[in-house]
């Protein structure tokens, strides 16, 4: 088996983008748990990933985000990073949860051509996907949307 095909899910950590006025939030500010591996991302200042391999499921990572902002009367938040997965013919499931709380479940895509892709998610969320780049390994490189209403999140706390 190369390589590439165990690499799923890679969290890069650096910030996406910076956060923006209104409803637009970091998803990574900094790592709490999972493999650190050094690897190559679509922004340049992204040089460092948190991964997680698919043959062993007992194994997660887990991240902080941006903290939702006090006293705001946004009905949601979209959460945004960079994100790398395995372009893989064996199908693998990933559950994502906000805080222990499951949100959704989202797939490896079995080939290159679907560079956007959507999961609806609880009670209104969702976490799309928007390929930039097809690495040298065949992997979708590219930023992940989450998108969660207010009611999900705590305001003033990552």
């Amino acid at each position: 088996m190369r390589y590439y095909t165990i690499f799923i899910f890679a969290l890069f950590l650096a910030p996406a983008i910076s956060a923006q006025p209104g409803n637009w939030l970091k998803g990574y500010t900094g790592d709490v748990s999972g493999e650190i591996l050094t690897y190559h991302a679509p922004h340049p200042d992204a040089t460092t990933s948190l991964l997680i391999r698919n043959h062993d499921a007992a194994k997660y990572i887990e991240w902080e985000m941006d903290v939702v902002p006090a006293g705001t009367d946004c009905s949601e938040f979209t959460f945004v990073w960079i994100f790398g997965i395995d372009v893989n013919v064996n199908s693998f499931s990933y559950k994502l949860y906000l805080d222990d709380q499951y949100l959704l479940t989202f797939k490896n895509p079995r080939d290159t051509l679907v560079k956007k892709w959507i999961v609806e998610g609880k009670d209104g969320s969702s976490l799309s996907f928007n390929a930039s780049l097809v690495d040298k390994y065949g992997d979708l490189m590219g930023y992940a949307f989450l998108r969660v209403p207010q009611k999900l999140l705590q305001q003033g706390q990552k």
